[in-house]
């Protein structure tokens, strides 16, 4: 048996302070099999997460048991279950030991909004966690026309919808004094897009809009806020 020498040092191999274990030999140990590893506590506990659709908007709730480094949300989209984007994002509260209740909505993104929702928690340090997926179902009386964004910087403003649903399109927008702002007009025109451009080179100043939607099947009106 070969005798390496005995251990000294003032800690041991997992201790926290500069004092490297070393042998009577004068050699120093590069390596151990011991695991040292401390477990990483969860970055949140997360109880729930919820999304459902009212008067073309998505409405996001979830509840956090604890947090631990958390910097922000990210609510995440996909039509398919495979491929998703960011549709919203709202602010963490960074640590915290006590229950928070998150409850935040989007206008709608585009026309047809069911698929898959899930909910992406980022740390600090850009680590990253997922809820669980929750599934969305387009209800019958969900409305097929929406203007987005909203709010709106005030020189971009789309209209989108299902092209399959429309005939006789027509725009107009209000601002609170009732002076109407805006018109457009597809009477007599074939719709092939469903994102179709309001605004062109106008630009709304800032303050709060009503848009009236008219088509052979739809009346809607939709609040606008520009910054």
């Amino acid at each position: 048996i070969t005798n390496f020498g005995t251990i000294t040092g003032t800690n041991d191999i997992c201790g926290t302070d500069d004092s490297t274990p070393t042998n009577t030999t004068g050699n120093s140990f590069g390596s151990s099999t011991t695991d040292c590893t401390q477990p990483t506590p969860l970055p949140i506990e997360l109880l729930y997460f919820t999304v459902k659709s009212e008067n073309n908007n998505l409405f996001f709730e979830w509840v956090t048991e604890t947090e631990i480094n958390n910097n922000y949300f990210e609510v995440e989209y996909s039509y398919n279950g495979y491929d998703y984007k960011v549709i919203h994002t709202k602010k963490g509260a960074g640590n915290s030991s006590q229950q928070i209740l998150y409850s935040t909505s989007t206008p709608f993104f585009q026309s047809n909004i069911e698929g898959y929702y899930r909910l992406k928690q980022i740390d600090f340090d850009g680590q990253y966690s997922y809820s669980k997926t929750q599934f969305l179902e387009n209800k019958v009386n969900i409305n097929k026309i929406v203007i987005y964004p909203n709010p709106t910087n005030g020189n971009e403003l789309y209209l989108l919808l299902d092209k399959e649903e429309i005939k006789n399109l027509s725009i107009s927008a209000f601002n609170l004094q009732g002076k109407k702002i805006l018109e457009r007009n597809w009477k007599d025109e074939k719709i092939i897009e469903n994102k179709l451009e309001l605004l062109e080179s106008k630009q709304l100043e800032q303050g709060i809009y009503i848009f009236v939607i008219e088509t052979n099947k739809l009346n809607v009106k939709q609040k606008i806020i520009v910054n």
